[in-house]
């Protein structure tokens, strides 16, 4: 199963990766610290307040993790479709 959310809910899915049944975690604007057993990838911007937070789980992140941070994207303009 795999886990999304975006702002709170980017903090909610990192917290439902503890399910044993988790193995994939897209955060959009959000942050926390995912287990090392999940992929991880985080979608933020320069101007996006939790910036900081999205990086940091990144940077935490124990298995295969990826941190897309567009320049100049704020908390509600981050692509989310390519």
């Amino acid at each position: 199963a795999g886990t999304a959310g975006h702002s709170q809910g980017g903090f909610a899915a990192t917290t439902a990766t503890s399910h044993p049944n988790v193995v994939a975690e897209v955060c959009v604007q959000g942050g926390g610290n995912p287990p090392s057993k999940v992929a991880f990838m985080c979608l933020t911007g320069t101007e996006d307040f939790v910036e900081p937070q999205c990086t940091s789980a990144y940077n935490a992140a124990g298995g295969p993790a990826f941190l897309a941070n567009y320049q100049g994207a704020d908390h509600n303009s981050t692509p989310t479709l390519g």
